[in-house]
């Protein structure tokens, strides 16, 4: 099996981290957990979710409410760059398994 770059996953999160932030202060390990979670459970390496948090949460809950296989990443910094190392990776990786 092809683990995920945690590198991809890095810069996806930081976006969502941010992004939530500005909401509440939610750890991003909440995010980390729900990406390695959703890579897990449909066999996807590179994907976007959407998220709901509720403003009455106590615990710093979010719900994960969107899945996209390959959604929009304008607003990853270098995006192209980041996703042709990573499908050179795993090109490289599916070769050598």
């Amino acid at each position: 099996m092809v683990r995920p770059s945690s590198r991809f996953y890095g810069a996806f999160i930081y976006y969502l981290y941010n992004f939530a932030l500005s909401l509440l202060l939610i750890s991003v390990d909440k995010f980390q957990s729900a990406a390695m979670e959703i890579s897990k459970e449909f066999g996807l390496s590179i994907f976007g979710f959407d998220v709901i948090i509720p403003e009455s949460s106590e615990t710093s809950e979010i719900y994960v409410v969107d899945i996209n296989y390959f959604p929009s990443f304008k607003e990853v910094e270098n995006f192209p760059e980041k996703l042709n190392k990573f499908l050179i990776t795993r090109a490289s990786q599916n070769f050598t398994s």
